[in-house]
């Protein structure tokens, strides 16, 4: 969940671009980007979405290829597919982007919503999922309701249009360090065996 690389000093400023990491599938909720950005692209005709973790041509579900298909049709050539890729790589699609789109209906914790706030992208989450409690816990994000491409929607214009200050971005990432660094987790670790020790 946490590199090293991530604490790099981020991008500013970031391009008029947003991410969406991991597979395409429907609990993922990528026909919801889908529909949002038919009516972003109204107001930011260039929009690029960057995927990360899309399957290898040849090997789509049918869920996938009409996500894919839909979203071409929306964006043309403003639509990159960069497949799985090593970490070093990803991090350095989400250093382009304004902010990472993570609709899922359901996520155990969403490490590409950390690594895409560490990079400084803006979290746009779904509630009732653990990224919406990561982006109440550490900050620089917006929660939407499940299933609302609207939201999205007015979400990414209204990011597009005044992206996070780097100081949010910086609040954001000193929270995430302090909640989850090795430092701090060894620290936690520490002082939990140490009451362990002293209580025997």
């Amino acid at each position: 969940t946490y590199e090293p690389a991530l604490t790099n000093d981020i991008v500013c400023p970031k391009q008029q671009s947003l991410a969406f990491v991991g597979c395409i599938d429907d609990r993922k909720g990528v026909h919801l980007i889908a529909e949002a950005l038919k009516i972003v692209v109204k107001e930011f005709p260039n929009v690029k979405l960057h995927i990360a973790g899309n399957s290898h041509e040849g090997s789509v579900s049918a869920y996938e290829q009409s996500v894919i298909n839909d979203l071409r049709e929306t964006l043309g050539e403003n639509l990159i597919l960069h497949g799985r890729v090593p970490s070093a790589e990803l991090f350095k699609v989400l250093d382009e982007c304004v902010a990472i789109v993570a609709p899922s209906t359901e996520e155990m914790f969403g490490n590409q919503l950390i690594e895409g706030l560490m990079r400084g992208c803006h979290g746009i989450v779904t509630d009732q999922t653990a990224m919406a409690e990561n982006v109440r816990r550490f900050g620089n994000g917006t929660i939407v309701p499940q299933g609302d491409s609207c939201a999205i929607a007015d979400v990414m214009i209204e990011i597009l249009k005044l992206p996070p200050t780097e100081d949010v971005i910086q609040k954001a990432r000193q929270n995430i360090n302090d909640y989850m660094s090795p430092k701090a987790v060894a620290e936690k670790s520490f002082n939990y065996y140490k009451k362990i020790v002293g209580n025997n």
